[in-house]
């Protein structure tokens, strides 16, 4: 595969398609935050590049909290059974990547790179990790997939977000652009992002086709893009088909 190739692997889960293999088709990507390539969370195996944001880079790398320390700082936004389940494990992962680093949002030059590209689209607030992950790799000049990542405004579930934080959360971006109060506070924009990532796919400037796959367990569905979801690539095409025995 190219080398120039990167997938980037959020954290929103497929729950009935058994995507992992495919992933691996990638040899180069970049996980985020907390993380771990396990069978359970059907993302691949393959440990490349682990991108964190401001405050776990902190805690998790630099301080190197305990488990304690964590559940006592997360307890409210992450699921406490997966902090316990998985803390241990996923500290001792990270000497398996090639690489683990800070995602520092540059809002200047992202916002420089997307005008320069014709997106309509700026940043206007903290980016989520693989936004932030997605946009670097474009101006480092790489070949940007993305998968696992929401592609329409949505409540944002993941493997680690405690559920009730999610709905909070996504209340309270609501309420922000409302100008009412937040019932949590919140320095993200997840519509922006979103419009972002379609407009960079539908211009073919990185392929998000690996979002769009219906997640069903039916094969004749599975490219199957409907309502406002946008066109898979052939170049995705052509993998889905290749893996399509082994993605339910």
């Amino acid at each position: 595969m190219n080398k120039d190739k990167v997938l980037i692997i959020g954290n929103k889960p497929y729950k009935n398609l058994s995507i992992g293999k495919l992933i691996d088709n990638f040899q180069n990507n970049v996980r985020c935050n907390f993380s771990i390539p396990l069978p359970e969370f059907n993302n691949g195996a393959i440990y490349d590049e682990l991108a964190l944001c401001n405050h776990q880079w902190s805690n998790l790398v630099q301080k190197n909290l305990s488990l304690d320390d964590i559940i006592k700082l997360y307890r409210d936004a992450y699921n406490v059974e997966y902090m316990q389940k998985y803390y241990s494990l996923y500290k001792k992962s990270l000497k398996n990547y090639k690489r683990v680093w800070y995602a520092k949002e540059d809002t200047r030059n992202f916002n420089e790179g997307l005008s320069n590209i014709g997106c309509p689209y700026k940043i206007s607030a903290i980016p989520r990790t693989g936004y932030t992950v997605m946009l670097q790799k474009i101006l480092e000049g790489k070949s940007v997939f993305v998968t696992n990542f929401s592609i329409q405004k949505e409540v944002r579930f993941s493997i680690y977000v405690d559920k009730e934080y999610s709905l909070k959360e996504y209340e309270s971006e609501k309420n922000k652009k409302q100008g009412k109060k937040e019932s949590i506070p919140t320095c993200h924009d997840s519509s922006t992002d979103v419009k972002i990532l379609r407009w960079l796919h539908d211009h073919k400037i990185i392929d998000a086709s690996l979002c769009f796959l219906q997640d069903v367990d039916d094969r004749k569905y599975i490219l199957d893009p409907n309502l406002e979801k946008g066109v898979i690539s052939d170049y995705i095409s052509e993998l889905v088909y290749n893996f399509k025995s082994e993605l339910l």
